[in-house]
């Protein structure tokens, strides 16, 4: 084999290998969770969310600038749609984790999304309070309590980042809000890390 047939073919080596490790990375990232948390069993005393006593409380912690999170209000738009027949007392609440000392940040387009999802209420959390309170740290955590105030569902409702479709940890969360019973087991959230200082922010743009 000529010289630059060489050159070619190991060219070509190259360019597979190098291939075959971005797929690598890329599936690593996908189905890397965000760090795990331990949810209260009982709504958080402290806490300044609004809460009917006759009605179960869903609430959904998002980084306002997390692509990943654009799949999660997927899942939820899919899920809340197919409760507001059957749970329409279901109140859902989506927090946006704004730190303290954060300039800038203002609504955008996932804001927007969250506002057209049916039944949802969309507000700030500043300095990341009802965060801390909930033990949340991943963009995407869902917690559902029912009316009483216990724990009935923690986790993430997608399958691995950014991909939203059926997934074990959604059908878990439907079947904790039509029977009124605890999900198995706390579901691995993939997403961003909730901004709890302002350094947050570049690590989730870079």
């Amino acid at each position: 084999m000529s010289s630059r047939g060489l050159l070619a073919a190991g060219l070509m080596g190259f360019a597979i290998v190098a291939t075959l490790s971005g797929v690598r990375i890329l599936i690593r990232f996908d189905q890397t969770p965000g760090a795990r948390s331990v949810a209260p069993p009982h709504w958080p005393i402290a806490s300044a969310i609004q809460r009917h006593p006759d009605h179960g409380k869903l609430l959904v912690f998002v980084h306002p600038f997390c692509p990943c999170s654009t799949a999660t209000l997927a899942e939820l738009a899919r899920i809340l749609t197919r409760q507001s027949a059957r749970a329409p007392q279901l109140e859902a609440t989506i927090l946006f984790v704004r730190p303290k000392g954060a300039t800038g940040w203002q609504p955008g387009h996932l804001w927007d999304t969250a506002r057209e999802l049916p039944g949802a209420h969309v507000m700030w959390d500043e300095d990341g309070q009802e965060a801390q309170r909930f033990g949340a740290r991943t963009s995407g955590e869902v917690f559902l309590y029912d009316s009483r105030g216990d724990l009935l569902f923690h986790g993430g409702i997608t399958g691995s980042r950014g991909h939203a479709g059926d997934n074990y940890a959604a059908d878990q969360l439907i079947l904790a809000l039509n029977s009124g019973r605890p999900a198995r087991s706390a579901h691995l959230v993939f997403g961003c890390a909730l901004p709890l200082s302002t350094s947050a922010l570049a690590e989730v743009r870079q």
